[in-house]
């Protein structure tokens, strides 16, 4: 680690959910001592305020040798963090000695170092100090490699949500324009002017359709004016056939969705309903707040849907978005007397 990584490791061990057990554990391990006449004082300051400066300084600075690379690494190897410690240590726990026994001197007699209270336990408290700082530092850089793999984990599946979001709109355009053309090419037999026409509409809203999806998110009232573009292709094609109803408050036009939700709900809408209904019918679109979620509707009066009818490309391609959107969004289809209903529920992480 570098000096700005061992500055943050510090800060978290003083976390007091991080080191509570190892502070219970020395504490006790300090008033044993104290109990047992092994006493050691600072001009009459509690003996549980040097516990605890004790434990703080275990805690905190033992764990720093282990942990001090010069690099990215997140631990020392075994020679060198022993090393690092060795020296650390004696030296942080002789400023302990300082503080906690002032004055007192290391001793010789007939030959023997003779060591006061003070200094014994400070000298035992080496190996632990090493111990103790090697467990933490290992804690931690395991810790740190978990919270890396989670992080680039997350990353990964977010590029390939993102990704795969990407190919199923990329799979909705030319979808679009199939079909679009599909009518044109119906409506040159009839009616040339009109095709013309369709075609222009056609090269407007394909340059919409390109600019609108490479957005994450785009208002509620962009995603209106598309739906709009792609309505009057088909008015052209359709006529009088087509009938449309816009149920639509203008106060969620400022709401922000998933772009090119609503488009395949009304394609779908005239491709089974409207167009093979020789009267044709009203298409009916609403939009609602729910909650604190958005509830978008597409109805049509036209062909109800058969039993045997499926899912084409465009409502595939919208159900497998809402499932990436994982947020609870869905869509249902249903009969309602004469009426198709189409309900797209847009929960508030999609809505925004």
């Amino acid at each position: 680690m570098t000096s700005p990584d061992l500055l943050h490791a510090m800060t978290k061990r003083l976390q007091p959910k991080r080191w509570g057990f190892l502070g219970v554990f020395l504490f006790l391990v300090a008033w044993i001592r104290i109990l047992s006449g092994d006493r050691f004082s600072l001009g009459g300051i509690p003996h549980f305020i040097h516990a605890m400066l004790l434990l703080l300084c275990m805690v905190v600075l033992a764990p720093l040798p282990w942990q001090w690379t010069g690099d990215k690494q997140r631990k020392a190897s075994l020679g060198r963090g022993t090393g690092q410690a060795l020296l650390f240590n004696t030296l942080w726990l002789g400023l302990l000695v300082m503080v906690f026994g002032p004055g007192q001197r290391i001793q010789v007699s007939s030959g023997h170092i003779l060591l006061s209270p003070t200094q014994s336990m400070m000298l035992g408290l080496q190996p632990v100090a090493l111990v103790v700082g090697w467990i933490i530092a290992e804690l931690q850089a395991a810790e740190g490699d978990r919270a890396e793999a989670m992080a680039a984990r997350q990353s990964l599946e977010v590029t390939a949500r993102q990704a795969q979001e990407q190919a199923l709109k990329a799979q909705l355009d030319p979808h679009v324009l199939f079909n679009a053309l599909g009518g044109i090419s119906e409506l040159i037999r009839v009616d040339p002017n009109r095709a013309e026409e369709a075609v222009v509409s056609l090269g407007e809203l394909y340059r919409k359709l390109t600019l609108h999806g490479r957005h994450t998110t785009v208002p509620l009232a962009d995603e209106r004016a598309l739906v709009e573009d792609y309505l009057a292709v088909e008015h052209l094609r359709l006529g009088e056939r087509l009938r449309i109803e816009w149920r639509w408050p203008d106060t969620l036009s400022t709401f922000h969705i998933p772009p090119l939700l609503l488009q395949p709900l009304v394609e779908n809408a005239i491709k089974h309903g409207l167009a093979p209904s020789k009267q044709g019918g009203t298409l009916r679109i609403s939009a609602a707040p729910e909650g604190n979620g958005l509830a978008l509707t597409v109805a049509n009066d036209g062909v109800p849907l058969a039993s045997t009818w499926q899912a084409g490309t465009g409502l595939t391609n919208l159900t497998s978005r809402l499932t990436l959107l994982g947020a609870g969004s869905r869509i249902d289809l249903r009969q309602e007397g004469a009426w198709t209903m189409a309900d797209l529920r847009l929960w508030p992480g999609d809505v925004s």
